[in-house]
């Protein structure tokens, strides 16, 4: 022991009630029956009793003085010995309260919180006459100081690099759209120069209708015929080249119509193999896809015929035709069958 023991004449009064009270009675109970009381000096009732000449420290442990064995109490029974027991759980419990209270002040200085009390908590755990000088308090408190600076550093480190990580994915998003607008915007451009030159070099007239475009190729029959014309395949081979550049993948749709002349169900026969005419030129010339394209008749309609009243061997050439129309909502699929149902169409051959 470091700490000066006080003169046993000077010490009067003895404890009366509470944990040194208990403490004492548990060290006359093992000095009774020739054992030491092993026991933590740290603890405030212990050395008050220490130095209160009560108790003494040997080797094996803490025994009961000449002094203090006047205020141990009455000779020990069965009874006695379990109210010893119940003693002892219940300074066991209130070790164990004050040891989670010093815990929660670590963890308080450990944030920052209510440091200059969690210091007098650590200057008030030593044994009596122990004390923490400044330098060893100044050296603690910088310690905590770095472990906070470190967490914070480290909090820091870990949000920044989240940050960076979605600016990369933001970035590398927004990139891709300033891509792809810049592509639109050159195709578009590149399209209407297309289709300004399909009109003034090949008359032909190009209307938007919903989901695509129709495109009035000037492709004319004679009076009861669905030979292509020769002179014609000209502009057949721009639509082609045009479809390739642009809208490759997309289905095509051949229209064939006849003029008013004979009966209505021969001109839908007629009207279906003058498309089927085109799309055969346009596959196996043209070079294109058998299946992104398919060839239906309206036959004489009338709601699509160009010149009402028209029809004979030198009148009504404008109804003999053909019209492609691209249909953009069905890109890379493969369409139907001829004579199966498209889009809702009851049949491709009898429209009109």
């Amino acid at each position: 022991m470091n700490c000066k023991r006080g003169v046993q004449s000077e010490v009067q009064a003895a404890p009366q009630t509470g944990p040194r009270q208990v403490l004492l009675e548990l060290i006359c109970y093992a000095s009774d029956r020739g054992k030491p009381a092993i026991l933590n000096l740290r603890q405030e009732s212990i050395a008050e009793l220490y130095t209160r000449g009560l108790i003494e420290e040997r080797e094996d442990g803490y025994w009961i003085t000449k002094l203090g064995r006047e205020h141990c109490p009455q000779p020990y029974t069965p009874e006695r010995d379990l109210h010893d027991a119940r003693n002892v759980v219940d300074l066991r419990q209130s070790q164990e309260k004050y040891r989670w209270k010093g815990m929660r002040w670590v963890k308080a200085l450990k944030t920052g919180m209510w440091a200059l009390s969690a210091c007098v908590l650590v200057i008030g755990s030593g044994v009596g006459c122990n004390h923490v000088n400044r330098d060893e308090l100044a050296t603690d408190l910088d310690g905590v100081r770095s472990e906070l600076r470190a967490e914070q550093q480290a909090s820091a480190d870990q949000l920044s690099g989240q940050i960076d990580e979605v600016d990369q994915r933001l970035g590398g998003r927004i990139d891709d759209l300033e891509l792809q607008q810049a592509e639109t915007a050159e195709r578009l451009a590149r399209l209407e120069v297309a289709l300004a030159e399909l009109e003034s070099e090949f008359d032909i007239t190009v209307e938007r209708i919903e989901n695509g475009l129709a495109f009035n190729v000037p492709v004319h029959f004679e009076f009861d015929s669905s030979t292509l014309d020769g002179n014609q395949t000209g502009t057949l081979d721009r639509f082609a080249t045009f479809y390739g550049e642009f809208y490759e993948g997309d289905l095509i749709t051949v229209e064939g119509f006849t003029d008013e002349a004979g009966p209505e169900e021969y001109n839908q026969i007629l009207g279906k193999r003058r498309a089927e005419e085109v799309k055969t030129y346009l596959s196996e010339i043209g070079g294109l896809d058998p299946q992104h394209m398919r060839a239906i008749s309206y036959g004489e309609s009338y709601a699509r015929l160009v010149a009402p009243g028209e029809y004979g061997h030198k009148a009504g050439w404008e109804n003999r035709r053909v019209v492609l129309v691209i249909d953009e909502s069905s890109r890379a699929t493969a369409p139907g069958n001829p004579g199966t149902s498209i889009e809702g169409e009851k049949d491709p051959d009898i429209i009109g």
